[in-house]
């Protein structure tokens, strides 16, 4: 299937791509339109974070918690409902960061889990070293799993050691 987004992807796209294709749909082929457009000007994919689109931040939620409740994958792994708080707040984030040029210190929220700013800068240099979107995505797959999989074990090792 076709997934439609907005070129020069960042934090919450790169971490939705990644969900897209380990969880809903392997075969995705991503397709980039540009900025200003939106979920109702496509006709041959599915959107995401493109404005007015079910796949869009909306609420204080993300692109990426707004596919794992579209497509019910947080009930069933608490990893990856972990890996959407992150997601949000790295995304947030970011955007002061990069754009509105405060510190990392000043700019992270009080709430925010303490791999945020890991996170941000590991997907924000990956967005720098790629080469296009696509590629992007690519590095960043290498990325979101390993993060993922940490997440995973740690939350093995915390349930077996609640079952003690």
């Amino acid at each position: 299937m076709r997934w439609i987004t907005r070129e020069r992807v960042q934090i919450d796209r790169l971490a939705s791509a990644w969900l897209i294709r380990r969880f809903v749909d392997p075969q995705a082929e991503f397709h980039f339109v540009p900025r200003g457009a939106a979920a109702s000007d496509v006709t041959d994919g599915i959107p995401f974070q493109l404005p007015g689109g079910e796949l869009a931040p909306m609420e204080g939620r993300s692109t990426f918690e707004a596919i794992l409740n579209t497509y019910h994958l947080a009930p069933t792994d608490p990893a990856l409902a972990e890996l959407g708080s992150l997601v949000r707040a790295a995304d947030h984030l970011h955007g002061a960061v990069a754009f509105r040029h405060q510190s990392v210190r000043d700019a992270l929220l009080a709430d925010a889990p303490p791999e945020t700013a890991g996170l941000q800068m590991l997907l924000h240099g990956i967005r720098r070293l790629a080469t296009d979107d696509q590629d992007a995505i690519d590095r960043a797959t290498v990325a979101l799993d390993a993060v993922y999989a940490a997440l995973r074990a740690h939350e093995s090792s915390a349930t077996a050691g609640s079952s003690s």
